[in-house]
């Protein structure tokens, strides 16, 4: 799946997914791995691996909403954001002039 052409709620929607991954995978690890020092380098790779998906989430939620305000003043016709290096496209709002 190409990720190039993402719309802002597929994005936040993957990002979400990715964090609630992440605990069950952690949840997972936490049963099923019996060693002590495995057991918390692989709950410390899902949290951060989560938390970055939570930071990724937040900022495109703040792009978008900023491209909106640009989109509806009129000032450009589209906006694009990132998540993880992949470009989410902001598409232009229905009845703007852009």
């Amino acid at each position: 799946m190409a990720l190039l052409a993402l719309d802002p709620q597929a994005a936040q929607d993957i990002a979400l997914g990715t964090v609630g991954g992440s605990v069950v995978i952690g949840l997972l690890v936490l049963k099923f791995v019996k060693s002590l020092v495995t057991k918390l380098l692989l709950v410390i790779v899902c949290g951060v691996v989560a938390v970055a998906a939570f930071d990724q989430r937040d900022n495109v939620s703040v792009c978008v909403e900023r491209a909106r305000v640009a989109i509806q003043d009129g000032s450009v016709a589209g906006a694009t954001c990132t998540l993880f290096g992949q470009t989410v496209t902001v598409p232009t709002l229905p009845g703007s002039t852009g």
